[in-house]
């Protein structure tokens, strides 16, 4: 009997070993490994001007990418058109190398050219040249791709765009010199140099060194009394070009050394921005700014009892848990931990901060907290290219898991995206949101998406949120939409609830933003429509409402003869630009001084925690205060990740496979990226005006930039009879596009788009609302303008010079007539419609 019990204790315990095991080893079919994140692998190229100095920095990509939803850096061939270009192997066996040239959306393969001869110096760096052929034409901008294989990874691509100009010279290359000049003389400390470029200004007397621009002091340009050096050698990319100008920017990586020998060294990871004009004796600095903020060394901090010392620059996100036990903040695209236990954790970065390697400093990527947890736990978001471990050369949106028990981090879900961070951080950094259910909400592509993490599928929600017709509480868990009737949808992600704020009659709704998880619209009369100077009709807002996520009306900003013109949303403070309507039968509207709401609604009390000091030697010094924190109990944890076999991959977004993806935005890029997108061109050239931009389409193709040549003329039109003025106009475009379309109607601008879509390759932009000016642009594109007035007048804008406008006008002599500016803004005035297209 004893013997028999025996045998049943012993396989119990066995049954109850095997499961603990099982629990520990498997999860979903698929054997565990714990370790810590593998190190980058693969190559980095870098392009050389013609007087050898490194420009454009590019990390490969291990997925095809949809090229034209990328916007990388420009690179410029000089006189002789050489691309000239370096591969760092790292250590990796380099098999295959070479260069495709394709249209600036991708999907045009121009040239793919072999590199078999090439040098390769003692550390093994590979120097290459690339002449294209001349299928490429002069003064149109490609996308040029240098794919590389090596022995551990095929078809490693790297992308840049490519330009090259009929008058083509080396300026680039002078400009990127100088703004190194400029960059080692701040860290030299050369006041005298610097004196000649910068322009501060007097009683400046900020000392943070987190935000330096052109105005700042010359002590804060010159890092003040810090000694610093570059940690990596600064490779500066050219943003964009045109005339003379240049925008080009970096990120640096600086080395501190404090004074105190006991203090070890810490690291700043910097954005320099410049933008620089060429000028008859030398060039001109226009613009300068640098952010800055160290990169946190748990390890090496100076603790205090009470708080945690962050130093230059603040976190980019900070959270706490529900009874504020447990901490996690976000750092120079770095998480870091603290609970009440006293344990300090690195919890997900790509950058070692002891060997810096430039493959993990690579900065194209961020963290977005989800959730955090009393006993510690984090839930997260990594999004962006990802620099090192499983999907090392990919984009996408990983979601992890923090362990604060185990210390371990676990993979749940990756969703590939197949753009530009920058366009996915457009997206996902401000809508992602994770219920209760655990669910998660992120948006991608206009589209917004249902994740369930536990069984591993996907839905969506809603699609068609694109270009300006949503926005997003900070939190994520309100999202508010306009419909094409015009009625607003406020969704509340915690239970998808949808509550609609219907038009007034022979009125319009405007969304604005949030307050909190508060809702701000704008309400405009039809009736209080008029005309700007340049004749384009708008309506300004007569009343902002603030409702909250139940649709109660919190407040109701409305005040008689008094209208909204613009806003301005800066977290809890919305500055409203007001005007008054003026007496006439042209009513117009007079700027009236600018007013501003309040939310005046409770904050979350874990932003108090961030508070700073002054330092002498180091300005604004930021810190966390911490209650309970101890620093002698301190344990400081780099947790180690988890990775499954079994596949957490869940694709969802557009542009698989390189695809374009298609929508109709428009994105605004200028010296520091992407600025936004638009659902509209005209609202999208306005934005590039004042941000001194450019404007793209989703495909990649320019459609707008400020800066023209003095004169253009296109020469090859020819006006075409037809039964009215827009059919002439119409056949006139057909013909010089050598097109075999037909008219469809010829009854507005709807069926004038109508004919021009049927141009091969063609797709129509409607440029009502911009100016005369605006449109000249696509003249110098070689593409007529063509210009309709109610129902019955049209005509094509052919050319323009200094002082006047090349016109073509059906009605009028049928041939080409120039038009001062002041007769052509005359003619062209209220009413009038733009259509132009690109290829």
């Amino acid at each position: 009997m004893r013997r028999t019990l025996i045998r049943i204790a012993y396989a119990v315990g066995l049954f109850i070993l095997t499961i603990l095991l099982l629990e520990i080893f498997q999860d979903k079919g698929g054997s565990q490994v714990t370790a810590v994140m593998a190190e980058p692998k693969l190559p980095v190229v870098t392009m050389r001007t013609s007087s050898g100095d490194l420009y454009n920095e590019l990390h490969g990509y291990t997925q095809l990418q949809n090229a034209g939803a990328m916007h990388p850096p420009l690179s410029i061939a000089g006189e002789d058109r050489k691309i000239r270009f370096q591969v760092d192997p790292y250590g990796q066996h380099v098999t295959v190398l070479h260069v495709q040239v394709r249209s600036t959306t991708g999907s045009r393969l121009i040239e793919d050219t072999e590199i078999r001869s090439y040098k390769t110096d003692k550390n093994g760096k590979i120097s290459a040249e690339f002449v294209p052929k001349d299928l490429a034409q002069e003064n149109t901008e490609y996308m040029l791709v240098i794919m590389l294989s090596t022995r551990e990874q095929e078809d490693i691509r790297y992308y840049t765009r490519y330009w090259y100009g009929d008058e083509g010279d080396d300026t680039y290359a002078e400009a990127v010199a100088f703004v190194g000049r400029l960059h080692e003389r701040a860290v030299s400390k050369d006041e005298q140099f610097l004196r000649t470029y910068m322009e501060p200004e007097d009683g400046t007397a900020s000392q943070d060194y987190a935000d330096v621009d052109i105005n700042s002091s010359l002590s804060l340009d010159m890092w003040g009394s810090m000694a610093v050096s570059d940690a990596i050698p600064p490779v500066f990319e050219i943003a964009e070009t045109s005339d003379g100008t240049y925008s080009i920017r970096g990120s640096i990586l600086l080395r501190v050394t404090p004074e105190d020998a006991d203090q070890k060294p810490f690291l700043l990871h910097c954005h320099e921005y410049y933008r620089i004009n060429e000028g008859t004796d030398r060039y001109h600095l226009l613009e300068f700014r640098r952010t800055a903020v160290q990169v946190p060394d748990p390890q090496n901090m100076d603790l205090q009892k009470g708080r945690i010392e962050l130093g230059i620059g603040v976190p980019s996100q900070v959270a706490q848990s529900a009874e504020k036990k447990a901490l996690a903040y976000v750092m120079d695209g770095r998480l870091y931990g603290n609970d009440s236990e006293n344990t300090i954790s690195y919890i997900y970065g790509f950058m070692d901060t002891d060997n810096p390697d430039l493959r993990s400093v690579f900065d194209e990527h961020d963290i977005r907290i989800l959730k955090v947890e009393d006993n510690g736990d984090v839930e997260f978001l990594v999004y962006g290219y990802m620099n090192r471990g499983t999907h090392e050369g990919r984009v996408g949106v990983s979601d992890m898991y923090y362990s604060n028990r185990y210390h371990t981090i676990e993979e749940q879900a990756f969703i590939p995206y197949y753009g530009s961070y920058e366009r996915l951080k457009a997206e996902v950094g401000s809508s992602a949101y994770l219920s209760k259910n655990n669910r998660l909400y992120i948006m991608l592509s206009g589209t917004l998406y249902e994740i369930n993490i536990a069984g591993h599928s996907t839905s969506v929600v809603e699609d068609g949120m694109q270009g300006g017709r949503s926005v997003t509480s900070d939190g994520g868990q309100m999202i508010a939409y306009q419909k094409t009737d015009g009625d607003i949808v406020l969704m509340d992600l915690s239970d998808l609830e949808r509550r609609t704020i219907k038009t007034p009659s022979g009125s319009s709704l405007s969304l604005i933003g949030f307050f909190g998880n508060d809702l701000i619209y704008g309400i405009s009369r039809d009736s209080d429509a008029a005309k700007d100077v340049t004749g384009i009709t708008y309506a300004p807002m007569y009343c902002v409402k603030i409702v909250d996520p139940q649709m109660n009306e919190l407040e109701s900003y409305q005040q008689d003869g008094i209208y909204i013109t613009g806003y301005q949303l800066s977290g809890s403070l919305l500055t409203i630009h007001r005007a008054r309507k003026t007496s006439g039968a042209d009513a117009l509207y007079e700027t009236a001084e600018d007013d501003q709401i309040v939310d005046t609604a409770k904050k979350d009390e874990s932003l108090t925690i961030l508070a700073s000091e002054n330092s002498s030697v180091y300005g604004i010094w930021h810190y966390l205060t911490v209650s309970g924190f101890d620093p002698e109990k301190l344990r400081y944890v780099q947790p180690k990740e988890t990775t499954y076999q079994d596949s957490r991959e869940i694709t969802v977004a557009d542009g698989k496979n390189g695809k374009e993806v298609q929508d109709s935005r428009c994105y605004v890029y200028n010296l520091y990226g992407l600025v936004k997108d638009y659902a509209n061109v005209s609202d999208a050239i306005d934005a590039a005006k004042e941000a001194k931009g450019v404007v793209v389409d989703s495909k990649g193709r320019d459609i707008w930039k400020e800066k023209i040549p003095d004169r253009a003329e296109i020469g090859t039109v020819t006006l075409q009879q037809g039964d009215n003025p827009l059919e002439s106009c119409l056949l006139s475009i057909l013909s010089y596009e050598k097109s075999g379309a037909s008219i469809v109607k010829t009854d507005g601008a709807a069926d004038a788009i109508a004919t021009l879509e049927q141009i091969n390759g063609a797709d129509v932009l409607d440029l009502t609302g911009c100016s005369l000016e605006d449109v000249l642009y696509f003249t110098a594109k070689n593409t007529p303008v063509l210009v309709i007035r109610g129902s019955d007048e049209a005509a094509l804008i052919t050319g323009y010079g200094p002082s006047n406008i090349a016109v073509m006008d059906p009605s009028g002599s049928g041939k080409r007539e120039l038009l001062t500016r002041a007769q052509a803004a005359k003619k062209f005035g209220s009413g009038t419609s733009y259509l132009a297209y690109i290829r």
